[in-house]
């Protein structure tokens, strides 16, 4: 009697540190996995650097942080937001494409502009469409 074949899909996800990868995940009947990266998106974000100290209502220089699409192929929907219990200390300006092709970058600015003293915290993320959430943290000081 021949063992009956059974395929078992599952979905993956992983975080690395300024990455994210999505696949599928396909057991045969050998036991053995296979990653299916055709579907996946991989982003890379640069890392804001914490922001200087800043007096309040007043706005830092804005850094610049690129977005890069490391897989072969599009992602789409691209929108970038601030949460946290500081978010409105943080400023951003959306992604200058809102469609990013197979290994093409775009950038979006952060702005910190405290209304209160002392550190404060929030996360940037970047949504699209076609990939989970990508999230990076900022920190300033209000003066």
């Amino acid at each position: 009697m021949k063992p009956a074949l059974t395929t078992l899909l599952l979905a993956f996800c992983a975080m690395l540190p300024g990455r994210l990868l999505q696949g599928d995940i396909v057991s045969a009947d050998t036991g053995e996995f296979t990653l299916d990266t055709r579907s996946a998106r991989i982003l890379s974000l640069q890392h804001p650097r914490p922001f200087p100290s800043t007096k309040l209502k007043k706005s830092s220089r804005p850094q610049v942080l690129i977005l890069s699409n490391l897989h072969a192929s599009s992602v789409t929907g691209l929108s970038v937001q601030v949460t946290g219990k500081a978010a409105r200390d943080f400023v951003v300006t959306q992604p200058t494409a809102g469609i990013l092709a197979a290994g093409a970058a775009t950038s979006f600015r952060v702005t910190f502009r405290p209304r209160v003293k002392g550190v404060r915290r929030a996360s940037v993320t970047v949504l699209a469409d076609n990939a989970l959430p990508l999230s990076a943290a900022l920190q300033g000081r209000g003066q």
